[in-house]
Parts: C-alpha cells; sequence; structure tokens
C-alpha cells in the first residue's frame, strides 16, 4: 500500500511540475513586446515598416564572380568586369558595389554568402528613379 502510494504521489508531483513549467513558459512567450520596442515580424500597424531605400542586394553566379574585379570586396562600379553590370551601374547612377561579406584570410571564395553584393544608389527622393521607388507609382 505505501509503495502504491509512493508512486503515485512522485507521480502526481511530476506531472504537477511539468504544468507549472510549460505555463510558465507559455506566459513568458505572450507578455507582449520587448523592452526596446517591438521586433521584425510584429503586427504593429501604427509601426511603418523600415527600410533602406538606396540599396540593392543582388547575387552574382559563380560565372560572373570569376569575372568580377574586386579588390578587398569593393568593386568599382564602372569597370565591374561585365559589360553588362557596367551598363547597368552607370544607368543607375550606382555609388558603390561591395560584397555583404567582408574580405580576409578566414573568407571562403567559393562561400554561397560571396554570391550576394550591395549595390548602393543615390536617394530615391533625389534621383525619382521608379525603379528604385519604395513607392507603387
Amino acid at each position: 500500500m505505501k509503495a502504491k502510494s509512493l508512486r503515485r504521489t512522485v507521480s502526481l508531483s511530476i506531472a504537477v511540475s511539468w504544468f507549472v513549467l510549460s505555463t510558465a513558459c507559455a506566459w513568458a512567450i505572450d507578455l507582449g513586446p520587448s523592452p526596446g520596442g517591438s521586433g521584425a515580424g510584429t503586427n504593429d500597424p501604427g509601426q511603418k515598416p523600415r527600410f533602406i531605400s538606396n540599396a540593392v542586394l543582388v547575387k552574382l553566379n559563380a560565372q560572373a564572380r570569376a569575372n568580377l574585379k574586386a579588390a578587398g570586396g569593393e568593386v568599382n562600379p564602372a569597370a565591374t568586369g561585365l559589360p553588362s553590370l557596367d551598363v547597368i551601374c552607370r544607368d543607375h547612377a550606382v555609388q558603390r558595389f561591395s560584397s555583404i561579406s567582408g574580405s580576409g584570410a578566414h573568407r571562403d571564395p567559393a562561400a554561397a554568402i560571396n554570391a550576394w553584393h550591395k549595390l548602393t544608389v543615390p536617394d530615391v527622393s533625389a534621383v525619382g528613379n521608379p525603379i528604385f521607388s519604395p513607392t507603387p507609382s
């Protein structure tokens, strides 16, 4: 009788502990926005989305990366090594062309992240270019 009672008491205490811990985690998750403000992914209708309006991320294939004239992660927008890309950079007044991953001894040239580059163009309000406009025209 005592063994059955002891087993039941231990099982009940484990079940109650699990319940208390699981509800505490659920309450912690649903407390609302963080003290630093609402983060990405929250549905706050009063907050306008923020983005960089004068930057474009482009992904180059392996062949284009092999022909790209880069020095230390930076590329001269006027002479990229790819004639079609030179035309695009000239037409859109690209100011800066850089790899999103830094340069250095630790950098693996074959890594997929190295395919991504950031092109910085003049501010949309100054240029009025509809391609980079944040609002539909």
